[in-house]
């Protein structure tokens, strides 16, 4: 019985080994398993990301360029611009960050050109290539027709002939103009 008992000792001895180096090897994969989940976790983490171009095109499927946004550099201060096309690459719409005098604004632009303007203090709609339409600025709103005839309602910077003296009338008044921007009648 020696030798049963000296091999199940031995059996014991050896299936105590193993559970220990189980358990070690469990311990160092969990170890592994918590870090390898951080590194990912952690790469996961939101990044600022620029990304930084002269100018960016975007172009439909039969490679016709639809938007451009760029920064017009032909201007006497250099302008950041979106510009929209339409299937034959004819503008339809631009936004611009500023332009001399006016601030910011959009153009819309029918078959033949522009036909509004909007800044924060100027509105402009046409039709015929700004032969007749509707302007509004801060202080009066103009209105002309193909013949070049036009009302104003506000203030109108006015000439009197006879003396070459300009004035300006009030926001309280209209003034309507001949072809040939001659006073035709007013009040007050």
């Amino acid at each position: 019985m020696n030798s049963q008992q000296s091999g199940f000792a031995d059996l014991q001895d050896r299936l105590f080994k193993l559970e220990t180096q189980n358990r070690r090897l469990k311990r160092v994969g969990s170890a592994v398993l918590i870090a390898v989940t951080l590194l990912v976790v952690m790469g996961q983490a939101p990044s600022k990301k620029i990304v930084e171009a002269n100018e960016f095109a975007l172009k439909d499927s039969g490679g016709k360029i639809r938007a451009d946004l760029s920064v017009n550099e032909t201007t006497k201060t250099p302008v950041a611009q979106l510009v929209l096309f339409d299937a034959d690459g004819h503008e339809k719409v631009r936004v611009d960050s500023g332009w001399t005098g006016l601030g910011g604004g959009i153009v819309l632009s029918g078959d033949n050109g522009p036909n509004a303007l909007l800044t924060s203090t100027f509105l402009s709609i046409s039709r015929d290539n700004n032969k007749t339409g509707t302007t509004m600025a801060e202080d009066g709103l103009i209105v002309s027709d193909s013949r070049g005839f036009e009302a104003a309602i506000g203030a109108v910077s006015l000439v009197t002939p006879s003396t070459g003296e300009t004035h300006k009338t009030s926001v309280a008044s209209l003034v309507l103009f001949d072809k040939d921007k001659n006073v035709i009648w007013k009040a007050p």
